[in-house]
């Protein structure tokens, strides 16, 4: 069973606490435990612009942290998980 958390309420999935300044540096941390994660992806939407793509890199056991500066009040994060389903096999 895979557990994914992200609480913005809690400082220690993102802080600072709240909405993030223009060029303010925030910190978002994903908890994830589950077998065969491959990836842990954050997408920073830009409306009319590309999207900007950043690997987190696991830091801690379940951790996946980030730090980011976010350079415009309309940005819309969104977290991708990518994994590896597991495989069935045929009898």
């Amino acid at each position: 069973m895979a557990v994914i958390r992200f609480n913005p309420w809690k400082i220690t999935h993102k802080k600072p606490f709240g909405a993030v300044k223009e060029n303010e540096v925030a910190t978002f941390t994903i908890e994830v435990i589950a077998e065969k994660i491959m990836a842990v992806y954050l997408v920073i939407h830009k409306d009319f612009q590309e999207e900007k793509v950043i690997t987190m890199k696991k830091r801690k056991k379940h951790n996946f942290p980030v730090n980011i500066s976010l350079t415009n009040r309309l940005d819309y994060i969104t977290i991708i998980l990518w994994y590896r389903p597991k495989r069935t096999v045929k009898l």
